[in-house]
Order: C-alpha cells, then sequence, then structure tokens
C-alpha cells in the first residue's frame, strides 16, 4: 500500500504541480500531460494507441489549438477479447486551476489500476483510457473526448460491457456533504450515507443497478474506505448533477456507464479554483479506493 500512495501521489504532483493549468488555453500543458500518461502506460508494457481528433476552425474557441488526443492502453482478454470494460478519467482541468482532485486524482488512480491489474489473467479486454476535453468549453459537446471514443466505439459495433469512469477520488473530511439542494432525496442520500465524506461514491442509473450492487460487494470486502451508491435512490428518480463527467458520453450512445466520484463540489471547496493543489489530497484513502477497484475488476470480468 506505501509503494501505492507513492505512485498515486507522483502522478498528482506530476499533472498537478509541476504541468499545472492543462487544457485549450494552455495546450503545452494539455500535451504534457499527454505525453506523461502515454510513457507511464507503455512503460508497464502496455500497448498504447493514440485516438487523434481535431477541431474545425469555426467550432473552435478563440485561439484554440485544433488537435487534441486520447490515451488508450489495451489489455487483451484471454477468453472473450470482443467483450470490453473501460476505465477512464479526463486529463484536462477547468481554466487556471492546477486541478489536483479534478482530474489528477482520477488518472493517477486509473494508471495504478492499470499497475495493478497488468498481470491478472481477466476473460475480457480492458481498455484504460485518458480522455480530453472533458471540461468546458467542451463539455457535453461533439469535442469532448469521451464523446469522440464512445461515438467511434458504437460506429465499430464496439461490444462495451461497462464503463468506469474515476471523476475526482482524491478528496475526503470529516466534513458531511452538502445534500441540501437535492430537496425530497436530501432525506433518502443522508440515510445511505456516513455523516462525513471519507467514502467514495458509484454513481449510475437504472441501466446499471446489477453492476452497483456487484461493485458495492466487491469493493467493501477490498478496501476501508466506504463505497455508497445511488442505487437505492433510482427508484425515486435522477439525482441532480449525475452526469458532469464522462460516463455520459457513454450513456448517449446506449452503453453502460458508471461514475467514480469523491462527490466533487459537494465536498471539496476547492473544485475548479487556484486551491485544488497536491497537498489537499489524501493518497491513504485514493490508495484504499484504487485497491477495491481491483478487486471490483475481477469481479466484474466474471459476469
Amino acid at each position: 500500500m506505501e509503494s501505492l500512495c507513492f505512485n498515486l501521489k507522483k502522478h498528482v504532483e506530476k499533472l498537478a504541480a509541476e504541468i499545472g493549468p492543462r487544457n485549450y488555453s494552455y495546450y503545452n500543458g494539455l500535451e504534457q500531460a499527454a505525453d506523461y500518461i502515454h510513457e507511464e502506460l507503455a512503460s508497464m508494457g502496455y500497448e498504447v494507441q493514440i485516438q487523434e481528433f481535431e477541431i474545425s476552425r469555426k467550432d473552435a474557441p478563440i485561439g484554440s489549438p485544433l488537435s487534441y488526443r486520447n490515451i488508450i492502453a489495451i489489455k487483451p482478454g484471454i477468453a472473450t477479447p470482443d467483450e470490453v470494460v473501460i476505465v477512464g478519467a479526463h486529463y484536462d482541468s477547468c481554466g487556471d486551476s492546477p486541478g489536483a482532485d479534478d482530474n489528477a486524482s482520477g488518472i493517477a488512480g486509473m494508471l495504478e489500476l492499470a499497475r495493478l491489474l497488468k498481470n491478472v489473467p481477466l476473460q475480457k479486454t480492458v481498455k484504460f483510457i485518458a480522455f480530453t476535453n472533458e471540461e468546458p468549453p467542451f463539455f457535453k459537446s461533439p469535442y469532448m473526448g469521451s464523446f469522440v471514443y464512445a461515438q467511434k466505439a458504437r460506429q465499430r459495433n464496439e461490444k462495451i460491457k461497462l464503463a468506469i469512469i474515476f471523476e475526482m477520488i482524491g478528496y475526503y473530511t470529516d466534513q458531511p456533504p452538502n445534500w441540501s439542494h437535492f430537496g425530497d432525496l436530501d432525506g433518502i442520500l443522508s440515510t445511505i450515507a456516513p455523516s462525513d465524506s471519507n467514502f467514495i461514491a458509484a454513481i449510475g442509473n437504472s441501466n446499471e443497478i446489477a453492476y452497483l450492487e456487484r461493485m458495492d460487494a466487491a469493493f467493501n470486502q477490498k478496501s476501508t474506505v466506504p463505497m455508497i451508491t445511488n442505487r437505492q435512490i433510482i427508484p425515486h428518480g435522477p439525482l441532480m448533477d449525475m452526469d458532469l463527467s464522462d460516463h455520459w458520453s457513454f450513456w448517449e450512445e446506449g452503453y453502460r456507464a458508471v461514475m467514480i466520484t469523491d462527490t466533487a463540489f459537494y465536498r471539496n471547496p476547492h473544485y475548479h479554483t487556484l486551491r485544488d493543489t497536491l497537498e489537499t489530497l489524501d493518497y491513504e484513502k485514493m490508495a484504499q479506493v484504487v485497491s477495491g477497484f481491483s478487486a471490483v475488476m475481477q469481479e466484474i470480468d466474471k459476469t
């Protein structure tokens, strides 16, 4: 666990402290981040592919570079390689923010899960994908990296069984999340969530209930950080803001997808600010989350 903590912090330090802001306004940072992720995955022995796409001049923000890339590492399945499970996270940050929790933490988790699973035999193919352009002005647009991937995957009939998206997994506090603006659902959330913010959440919709149940059971047997899911909430209606990450892109193409999150701005006061820094994250709890997902991936592989 000590080496896992060290590696997680190393990735966040590289992305958030050394590279810093990384998006269309900080294109050099975006490119440096992509290079770093590529090099890390290749150093683990993965076959790494690049999905590059361009933004037309008429649609690009003023001064925006036109070329962007998703980074894809592939672990072929042994028995059913045509069936795919995706573990993804976005590597861009919002505005001037160094983006430690959002989303260097997600990338760090994805990288270290790839390391843990490298030599674990799995029946299905796993693709570890670092997506670009999740943040505004590209969010929920055709130029969101995950949307580009999901759309192309649907066109080639890729059999994606589930996409697991790491969206901010590094911030923990003894203070409770602020559920107040969820209205009638506030009471339900308060009953299923701990009284503090030292948990990780798995968010899906009605199509993912069976996966959420299996993930919850496998994760909580392995990790000391508890997981909660919204499967109890789903019959009462969708949660506000439940689609605010790359899993939305897969939903749009009819794929099953789940977001793994520390609940972002519901607990993290540094969200999208200059204060979202390396020092604010809890790397021991992050390591527990990644360790828990090594068990989750092996459980999902059985389905």
